[in-house]
């Protein structure tokens, strides 16, 4: 048995959870961390402004920490997800106390990353079109920071809504079969 075969059959632990997600909170600490030093204007720092336009080093750690900040966010949707605490009562030797166990599933997928996951395709296609969508219909380079997080928003509520309705249609559609 090759490595990859045995790697995906293999199921990750809470400890190896854990320690991934402990990587993933250093790295981002540290891509932030140099982000700030490359773009700070005070003694510490270089002054470097991030520009998309020629891809300077700070656009590109920026890019890094802003994609990092979002792996540790949905590994911690996923580690929260996965994770249950269990409490019970416990009568030891007369005195009453609370046993508290913690069981941890990594198969655990919330019903919205599987519909995305199932329906790519039609997903990334329905997001260009909406992206179009957004740009012809206001000037996106004057929206107010409010303005943006509002169709960010909208935009990824849409997204999700579609995602889990074409999910729920196609497995209509399989029990009827």
């Amino acid at each position: 048995m090759n490595n990859a075969s045995s790697r995906s059959n293999s199921c990750i632990t809470l400890k190896q959870s854990k320690l991934h997600g402990k990587r993933l909170f250093g790295s981002t600490v540290c891509f932030w961390l140099m982000h700030w030093i490359l773009s700070n204007n005070s003694n510490l720092g270089f002054g470097i402004p991030p520009s998309r336009r020629s891809t300077n080093a700070t656009f590109i750690l920026w890019t890094m920490s802003q994609n990092v900040s979002i792996l540790l966010f949905t590994w911690m949707a996923f580690h929260l997800a996965s994770t249950t605490r269990i409490i019970s009562p416990r009568n030891t030797n007369g005195i009453n106390s609370i046993a508290t166990t913690t069981t941890f599933s990594a198969h655990t997928i919330p019903p919205i990353f599987a519909a995305v996951n199932r329906h790519g395709l039609i997903v990334f296609i329905l997001a260009n079109l909406m992206t179009g969508a957004v740009n012809l219909s206001m000037n996106t380079l004057e929206a107010t920071n409010d303005e943006a997080i509002l169709v960010i928003f909208c935009y990824l509520c849409s997204i999700g809504v579609v995602a889990l309705l074409i999910n729920w249609i196609a497995s209509q559609k399989k029990k009827r079969e």
